[in-house]
């Protein structure tokens, strides 16, 4: 911005209108693309999103209220899809307006109370990120087991470079995925093998790291936009080390978020949410895993204490 602003002055100065004073003002894109509002889906409705949104209307009527920079000048809480696509394929979206003799410049502390409340977080900071889903009928698609131990071969077995540990142990295949241990991904030892398979990536092994990391999470940041960046601390997440004909093999890729990520024994540990490139390793990633116990204790406290007891399909 400096830059271009020396350069309009100079180029003012130099066709005789250097008392000319211009102003320069740099506008991000979003704010002057157009933006597409739609109804939230009905399916959405009539799996719990209605009763849901009341809810949350009234939380965050009561937050907005609770600051003297905001009470009163709420205008409209409201529930819809908005965002750029015109085909209206957008994200829900709490949408809050408030009167223009609000001041901007002290909504902070407010949108930060609201983002925190409307992000789920674990009783350690961790991310959140699952949802319940009714099947669309009675029948049960496919099972909670691991696949075959020749999708395992064809990937890695094949291969004389390969590190036969990132095979599955022989029994895990035909079995269905047990239960979580007690203590979740807390569990796991360092450097041991787990598994998935993914919808784009399909079956992979990556190391554990049991080192805590403070991640961004790219829609926290959206969500957060102009507040302290939002971090969560990740108890766990995987790296890849595994070796397939001299290339590492990625543990997953963008489209497989919510595969599920199993131990050596065939438990279930958690579920795939979200990944990082690491600087200079271009053939290895960081996968970050939500923990499974931490997601069924949140579904227990979600539920009010309606459900009490969660396991795996068997």
């Amino acid at each position: 911005m400096p830059k271009i602003k020396k350069f309009i002055d100079r180029t003012c100065s130099a066709t005789g209108n250097s008392k000319l004073d211009i102003a320069v003002e740099m506008i991000a894109e979003e704010n002057v693309q157009e933006k597409y509002i739609a109804p939230v889906v009905a399916e959405l409705l009539s799996l719990g999103l209605k009763m849901d949104w009341e809810e949350i209307k009234d939380t965050v009527g009561r937050i907005s209220d609770g600051y003297s920079q905001t009470k009163g000048y709420v205008t409209s809480l409201n529930l819809f899809r908005l965002g750029f696509d015109p085909d209206h394929d957008n994200p829900n979206t709490v949408y809050i307006s408030v009167d223009y003799q609000c001041l901007e410049t002290k909504w902070a502390p407010v949108l930060e109370d609201i983002w925190r409340y409307l992000v789920r977080r674990t009783a350690k900071n961790g991310r959140l990120d699952w949802a319940l889903i009714m099947p669309h009928d009675a029948a049960r698609i496919g099972e909670n087991r691991p696949p075959e131990i020749q999708d395992w071969l064809d990937k890695y077995g094949g291969n004389p470079d390969a590190d036969q540990n990132a095979l599955p142990k022989q029994g895990t295949n035909e079995a269905l995925l047990r239960q979580p241990p007690d203590t979740g991904l807390k569990e796991v030892l360092q450097e041991s093998y787990v598994f998935k398979k993914g919808a784009i990536s399909g079956v992979s092994a990556g190391k554990y790291s049991k080192t805590p990391a403070d991640v961004a999470v790219h829609e926290d940041l959206h969500i957060a936009k102009g507040l302290q960046t939002p971090l969560s601390t990740e108890l766990g997440y995987v790296h890849q080390g595994t070796v397939n004909q001299g290339h590492a093999s990625l543990f997953a890729r963008n489209g497989d978020s919510g595969s599920i990520v199993w131990d050596e024994e065939g438990r279930a540990l958690g579920l795939v949410f979200t990944g990082q490139k690491v600087t200079g390793a271009k053939k290895h990633k960081l996968v970050y895993v939500t923990p499974l116990d931490e997601v069924f204790d949140d579904i227990k406290k979600f539920s009010g204490g309606r459900t009490t007891h969660i396991r795996i399909a068997e």
